[in-house]
């Protein structure tokens, strides 16, 4: 009976659009209102500005289910409490909120406190810091990535998978993230050049990447076949090459970033490495985790992970520092373990004792291996067979 209780309880929220300006009060109307002109004057993206109207009305719609009817009425308190609700998954959706989930709630109840000029909640809102919780870095080895790329070349000859392997390989190559791949044109990449160039447009930063040779046929004929069957020169995906499910809310000239998950899910699931076993069941973000490995595993620095897939080199670095080891790293190890590459005399016909200074004469090393040669000059010891202490022609 309790559980019956609580899913009457939560029914109203169960439907897809968990929040609506139409169940607020007045004042958390007003409050939307004022962040969203606070963003066009701060003149945020395209994409930002969508952000702050739907982040906006999720701090508003849960404010609103603690019994706070306005931003002005939130106490330190309130505040707290909120926060232990997204954290003990009392949402509408029932999901728990990751810390990274609530600083954004936060950053959204920030901008309609400033908009308001309601500093003294600015104060203790601002105040609050998110727990650090390290990023979950999942990527797929070579021997995976490349088994889903021999499946993708047999499918293409298939006229409605074409698209699917393509999402495929613009992931493999600059691993866009959905939203970008969905709206991604032609225009982003040169086919002469084998050249893919666009700007992410979560940070307006240039991604840059080369094509594979052997990838360049499928591509144009790709393009060709758009042409031919009338879906235009300007999209990859266009939303008239996809198949119609259910009624589209927002009409838009390409496809969604959640059926290029599914696309590209469908490439996963249909691929078996070189010795039979399903590929992992990552998600589509791990594109991105396995190109940056990639590059870092093959002694490509920070900076050029960055290129490719948009990021500063300091969230790169941030992330995948314990994980890849660049050239850099490499060197600074190997000086500091200088004998790390020293020679042994196991084995050879070589006394053991000249282990003690083989391979260490360098400019620092003199007052080491002077010690360790009873005042011998270094610049002179001459690592000739024969000459052993004790030795007599």
């Amino acid at each position: 009976m309790e559980d019956f209780i609580r899913l009457r309880h939560i029914s109203p929220y169960m439907s897809k659009k968990l929040y609506t300006n139409e169940a607020l009060d007045p004042s958390w109307g007003k409050a939307i209102k004022a962040s969203e002109r606070y963003g066009q004057l701060r003149n945020h993206r395209t994409s930002t500005k969508k952000n702050d109207s739907r982040g906006a009305l999720w701090i508003a719609g849960d404010f609103t289910d603690m019994g706070v009817n306005g931003p002005e009425k939130i106490t330190q308190q309130n505040w707290l409490d909120l926060v232990e609700r997204y954290r003990n998954g009392e949402t509408r959706s029932g999901n728990i909120l990751k810390e990274g989930s609530i600083r954004k709630r936060k950053e959204a109840l920030v901008q309609i406190l400033k908009a308001l000029r309601l500093d003294d909640v600015l104060h203790f809102v601002t105040m609050w810091k998110e727990k650090k919780e390290g990023l979950e870095i999942r990527w797929w080895n070579d021997d995976e990535t490349e088994a889903m790329n021999q499946f993708s070349m047999r499918l293409f000859s298939e006229p409605n998978r074409m698209k699917h392997c393509i999402a495929h390989l613009i992931h493999f190559h600059i691993a866009p993230r959905r939203e970008d791949t969905a709206a991604f044109k032609w225009k982003y990449i040169d086919l002469n050049a084998g050249i893919i160039t666009f700007k992410a447009s979560k940070n307006d930063n240039r991604c840059v990447s080369f094509i594979e040779d052997r990838f360049l046929p499928m591509l144009r004929e790709y393009k060709a076949f758009l042409k031919e069957n009338g879906h235009g020169e300007e999209y990859l995906f266009p939303a008239s090459n996809s198949a119609k499910s259910g009624t589209t809310k927002v009409h838009r000239p390409h496809i969604t970033g959640k059926t290029i998950g599914t696309w590209l899910e469908k490439i996963r699931d249909g691929t078996l490495s070189i010795d039979g076993t399903p590929i992992r069941k990552y998600s589509s973000h791990c594109y991105r985790h396995t190109l940056a490995m990639r590059f870092l595993n093959s002694g490509s620095t920070y900076e050029d992970v960055s290129r490719v897939l948009g990021d500063l080199v300091a969230t790169i670095e941030e992330h995948y520092a314990e994980l890849g080891f660049t050239d850099s790293f490499r060197k600074a190890w190997k000086a500091a373990h200088v004998r790390s590459s020293m020679k042994t005399t196991i084995g050879t016909a070589q006394p053991e004792w000249l282990d003690s200074f083989r391979g260490v004469r360098t400019q620092t090393m003199h007052r080491l291996a002077a010690a360790q040669t009873m005042g011998s000059d270094t610049n002179r010891v001459a690592d000739v067979p024969g000459f052993e202490p004790g030795f007599s022609a």
